[in-house]
């Protein structure tokens, strides 16, 4: 396919590594190509496309319960592994080609995409035309033609929305935080006082930290190469061209109480990341140990 052939060169972080939207073209292509894959581009229009979303909104996946099992688990699966059985409430799960299938009574069902997902999904296939049309493999007819059908809205009949995604609460951070490894409690409690993502805040080093004034700052320079030649220091604005016509640079400020946090972690090597899971892993063995009830 030369549009996915495009994609896997284009869809790429400055490090050569591919991006999320690969997957999130492949998610959007399969029921067309189920649908329509013998079906010639230019003769793929709104109402097809309507057919394509109505098949994403009308994807389920069933909670069922494994009934030849004693303690008889239960579990959501996708429809494609679920065979309906002849009485109601009844089917068989595979979960692979060598196990085969496995009886279970079915529980319940609900819709597996949201409607903003199957808006992104769409706009993903409305994007694949696009490109077809920029490289003149289909005329321009059919891209403007498929811009016509509009996005699902709020409260549309047979769509869903699921509830946005709310900060956790401080009182359960601070509750949470005693049981946490010293490594990790101090990320949970930066990333906040920073505005860091959580990669960012995983790949921190000293040789990253402007400590020249009173506040220091969190510098992600991609432009920076490693020893072997790739890029270093990637966040997720990496790809945005700078104003010297290189890639962007991110800056976090680190105040008073971040920098609190970080000076117990900062090493004298400063290529050293700060915080490290091997560290980490000792410390919790080492505290196991200490509270055996049995010798080793």
């Amino acid at each position: 396919m030369r549009f996915w052939k495009y994609a896997e060169g284009y869809y790429r972080l400055t490090d050569g590594s591919p991006t999320g939207e690969l997957d999130q073209f492949q998610y959007a292509l399969k029921p067309l190509v189920d649908l329509y894959g013998r079906t010639l581009a230019d003769e793929f229009g709104p109402l097809k496309l309507k057919v394509v979303r109505q098949r994403m909104i009308d994807t389920f996946k069933y909670h069922v319960r494994f009934t030849a099992e004693e303690d008889t688990p239960e579990s959501w699966v996708h429809e494609n592994r679920l065979r309906l059985g002849t009485e109601p409430n009844v089917g068989e799960v595979r979960n692979s080609r060598k196990e085969g299938w496995r009886p279970v009574e079915i529980l319940g069902k609900k819709q597996t995409l949201s409607r903003k997902v199957i808006n992104q999904r769409i706009d993903h296939i409305r994007r694949l035309f696009k490109w077809a049309v920029s490289e003149e493999h289909v005329p321009s007819s059919v891209y403007e033609a498929l811009k016509t059908v509009a996005g699902l809205r709020r409260g549309r009949s047979g769509t869903y929305d699921k509830p946005k995604v709310r900060p956790v609460p401080e009182q359960q951070v601070q509750a949470v935080l005693p049981f946490l490894c010293p490594q990790v409690a101090a990320m949970v409690q930066l990333q906040p006082l920073m505005g860091a993502r959580e990669t960012e805040i995983c790949v921190i080093r000293g040789r990253n930290i402007d400590r020249s004034g009173p506040v220091w700052w969190y510098v992600l320079d991609p432009n920076e190469l490693s020893e072997d030649g790739r890029p270093c220091n990637l966040h997720k604005t990496a790809h945005h061209e700078a104003s010297d016509g290189g890639a962007a640079v991110k800056v976090l400020p680190i105040g008073p109480q971040a920098k609190e946090l970080l000076k117990p972690w900062l090493r004298g090597d400063q290529d050293e990341y700060l915080f490290q899971p091997r560290e980490a892993r000792q410390s919790q063995n080492v505290k196991r140990r200490a509270g055996r009830k049995t010798p080793l």
